[in-house]
């Protein structure tokens, strides 16, 4: 089979393989693919920063050029940058100034996944991807307190006992618009990480459905707050590409009256 003559940053290399990935021609040329990534100079011009396995079809005289990694991402809202393709989920919170031993890493965007009990876990690091932090020591009666401290922070008129929540709220927006109603939430300790999975009113606005179905039908059922409230589940499915603070969970309350 003839051998395809192309370059890799002015150094001629050689394939007999019709097609390679990024990765292949880095190692081919001796370059840490974990430190660079490749770009096709001629006779396109293509980024391979994300996409290192991407089959690409080789025809003579292709050139390439290598750059070094720089993969932006956030950490507790907090922006982080990296050199390397992979991390642990250890270097990550090292890196951010965070202890491992008593945090574990959540990445929140674009997957979502927990590395609790796994902080030499490798992750393959790409652009913009969201983590934060979560501690293992027992949450504080304080933390329940995060998600009302901010809805007053926000000019709610909150009432809590416990994990409890409550609000005067009136209809902004949809055919309930000006109706005065009550709210009520159940919080949890990790409320960045978990928010609440939707709202309890009163009085009672839809008939009462549990099983599933689209909004506003679906889903209502009995609440814990008692006889004149209802419960709609209603869970914040964007919340990981959100600030995770109690004004974008009210945005998405708002919404839910809206289309009533």
């Amino acid at each position: 089979m003839e051998h395809i003559q192309y370059r890799v940053n002015d150094v001629a290399q050689e394939t007999e393989h019709s097609t390679l990935t990024p990765l292949q021609i880095l190692r081919r040329a001796e370059i840490d693919p974990d430190l660079h990534f490749l770009v096709e100079t001629h006779p396109d011009r293509v980024d391979f920063q994300d996409k290192p396995e991407e089959p690409i079809h080789m025809v003579p005289h292709m050139r390439f050029e290598t750059e070094r990694q720089v993969i932006e991402y956030k950490v507790n809202d907090e922006d982080q940058t990296t050199r390397h393709r992979h991390l642990t989920a250890r270097e990550i919170l090292v890196h951010a100034g965070i202890d491992p031993t008593t945090n574990y890493l959540t990445e929140v965007f674009p997957e979502h996944m927990s590395f609790e009990g796994k902080p030499d876990e490798r992750i393959r690091m790409h652009q913009h991807m969201k983590f934060i932090s979560v501690s293992v020591k027992p949450t504080p009666v304080s933390d329940f307190k995060l998600f009302a401290d901010q809805l007053k922070d926000l000019g709610y008129k909150v009432s809590q006992n416990a994990n409890k929540v409550t609000l005067p709220f009136e209809i902004q927006t949809g055919k309930l618009k000006g109706q005065q109603v009550t709210l009520g939430f159940i919080t949890n300790g990790d409320f960045i990480l978990h928010p609440p999975s939707g709202p309890h009113v009163s009085p009672r606005l839809l008939p009462i459905h549990p099983e599933k179905a689209p909004h506003p039908v679906g889903g209502v059922h009995e609440s814990e707050f008692g006889k004149e409230w209802e419960y709609w589940s209603r869970p914040i499915e964007h919340w990981n590409e959100t600030r995770r603070n109690a004004a974008d969970y009210m945005a998405h309350i708002h919404r839910l009256f809206e289309t009533l």
